[in-house]
């Protein structure tokens, strides 16, 4: 194999790290939090922003009647600032300090 032929091919690696990201950065922004125009709690600002949403396992999230601890961040999110998600899973939206912008959790029951 030449020079010319190895410097075209992309490592593995990289096809599939494309590939993983690829489709999440995309529906990122065509979700349905993007989609309803969700806003922060007592804000005009749109969850869906710079730094966007992704959902949030729920085995990583504590519920208690005052609100929602993530345990692997410590971050804690009162019940009120919490919406309720349209698919049924957990979502965190930050901004660009990484601070929660929108938290959704699912409806109760579900």
């Amino acid at each position: 194999m030449g020079l010319q032929q190895r410097r075209r091919r992309a490592p593995a690696w990289v096809v599939l790290v494309a590939i993983g990201l690829g489709p999440a950065s995309a529906l990122a922004h065509d979700s349905w939090i993007n989609r309803g125009r969700y806003l922060e709690y007592g804000t005009v600002n749109h969850c869906c922003g710079d730094h966007d949403c992704s959902t949030w396992p729920r085995a990583d999230i504590e519920e208690s009647s005052d609100g929602y601890r993530i345990r692997s961040t410590g971050e804690f999110v009162p019940r009120f600032k919490a919406q309720s998600s349209e698919d049924g899973d957990y979502w965190v939206c930050r901004k660009s300090t990484n601070a929660i912008r929108c938290f959704f959790a699912p409806s109760p029951g579900a």
